[in-house]
């Protein structure tokens, strides 16, 4: 400010001396550029006031008539118009520079405080970096980056070639990735994962790189476990595919040999049932003593219950190996079902439980397997009758509904323990909320009864309750159903 004032004095002095105030006014607006070496704005428009009221001043004390003078006035008066225009564009010219002063420390805060690692660079030398940026290589400060001699320094080894023909590219103005993966190295030898946005910008008038990048090796490890997981998956799919493709085979074999062995027991057990009930009957004269009669007997009796486990044998068999096929026909539910109570009539009575039947008016025909529908239904009135006390019922029941035909057998017998039904569909299986030793049965009857709905496209449900009766339900769906001529 001194040195404003000296010159002001000078000039001022210059002016009193020289007529004309024109030239000495522009001396006055040659003095305002001082005025941008100042820190406060405010002193240009007072460098323009001091030069006007100087320039009236120095006009007022000049000799003579000099200010009666219109060029003077000209003069002076274009003088005093330069000093506020020179002050008007000082003033704009400080305020654009302040304002790109305040832009490019903004954006410097912005970029020092990112998140995200931010890196300028130029030839694979660093000019800028950010305190992000160390962290995530693992360097103390941006000095030591500024101080590498490459960038590449924290590129892995083999990942530097691509690197570099990527930034060389992206600086000749070619085609090059606008973001890209590479492994990076950190100071302490460990690799992470880098994900790089690099930019073009300007940088001391010359092109740069701006690079933004972002640790993705979080990311990385987890698509890599994900992919691991997926192979795992993919690999115990095939090695389960592989079990269940065993699985079936030994299940082949098991029907195959169960169907081979039935086969070969059935003749010789048919020689035994015929000869002891050839001696049973004495149907060739008096057997002598009736002990032995006694004996044939069981052995018919005992021959008849193996006869029956090997039938069983062989439907199981040759259903799990698919051979087992419907022979269609129409069939009469209402003649059926008194036929199947009849069969079981006897045995029945041996345990003193009661048969009754109730079948819904005009109960339709089915198209169905004769001998496969009468097999199911025999087998769960056996059972029904089996595990019924004496003095008990098993009721049968049938009737049309929308959906097909339901065939209900209930009995109100000693039931089946909670959690067990699921099991007794398993073949084998028995029920233990008693003693089966004194029941006789093959744990076979249930499964082929699902086993032969399921062929006909129907279902099987069982629900029990211990001591109070177990209700088993055959549904033939509504495609079987004959729909009778009104």
């Amino acid at each position: 400010m001194a040195l404003c004032a000296a010159l002001f004095a000078a000039v001022f002095a210059f002016d009193l001396l020289i007529p004309p105030g024109f030239a000495v006014g522009l001396l006055y607006a040659a003095l305002i550029p001082i005025g941008l070496g100042l820190p406060q704005r405010q002193a240009l428009p007072a460098l323009a006031l001091i030069g006007t009221y100087m320039t009236m001043l120095a006009g007022l004390l000049q000799p003579g008539d000099a200010l009666a003078s219109q060029t003077d006035l000209i003069n002076r008066a274009v003088a005093m118009l330069a000093i506020w225009i020179t002050a008007a564009l000082a003033i704009r010219h400080k305020r654009s520079a302040g304002a790109l002063a305040e832009s490019e420390e903004r954006f410097r805060r912005l970029i020092e405080t990112s998140a995200q690692g931010v890196v300028i660079h130029r030839d694979g030398k660093a000019l800028f970096a950010n305190q992000a940026m160390c962290l995530l290589f693992g360097y103390d400060g941006p000095e030591e980056v500024l101080a590498l001699d490459s960038i590449d320094a924290y590129v892995a080894p083999h990942e530097r070639a691509r690197v570099r023909g990527y930034r060389a590219a992206r600086l000749k103005g070619d085609e090059a990735p606008v973001g890209y993966e590479y492994q990076g190295i950190r100071t302490d030898g460990s690799m992470i994962w880098v994900d790089c946005w690099p930019v073009v910008v300007d940088w001391d008038g010359e092109p740069a790189i701006q690079s933004v990048m972002f640790d993705i090796t979080e990311r990385k490890q987890a698509a890599q476990a994900l992919n691991e997981a997926r192979d795992d998956l993919e690999r115990h799919a095939v090695e389960l595919q592989k079990a269940m493709e065993a699985a079936e085979q030994a299940n082949r074999a098991k029907s195959d040999f169960l169907a081979r062995m039935s086969h070969e027991l059935r003749t010789p057990l048919n020689a035994i049932l015929g000869f002891s009930e050839v001696i049973k009957d004495e149907c060739f004269g008096a057997v002598g003593n009736s002990r032995y009669a006694e004996y044939a007997a069981d052995i018919h009796h005992s021959g008849r219950h193996l006869m029956a486990l090997i039938d069983d044998l062989l439907d199981l068999s040759k259903i799990e190996a698919g051979k087992r096929e419907l022979r269609e026909e129409i069939v009469d539910l209402a003649e059926l079902i008194p036929e199947a109570l009849h069969l079981v009539e006897g045995q029945a009575a041996q345990g003193q439980v009661a048969l009754e039947r109730e079948l819904g008016p005009a109960l339709p025909r089915i198209h169905a397997d004769y001998a496969a529908t009468m097999q199911m239904l025999l087998n769960l009135l056996s059972n029904a009758v089996k595990f019924t006390r004496p003095g008990g019922t098993v009721r049968v029941r049938a009737w049309a509904t929308a959906g097909g035909i339901e065939i209900e057998v209930r009995d109100d017998g000693i039931g089946i323990e909670p959690g067990a039904i699921d099991r007794l569909m398993a073949p084998f299986a028995q029920a233990e909320s008693v003693p089966t030793h004194s029941r006789q049965g093959t744990g076979l009857g249930l499964p082929i009864v699902k086993s032969l709905m399921e062929l006909h496209g129907g279902a099987f449900e069982l629900s029990s309750r211990l001591h109070r009766g177990t209700t088993a339900v055959l549904r033939f769906p509504a495609e079987r159903v004959i729909a009778e001529a009104a």
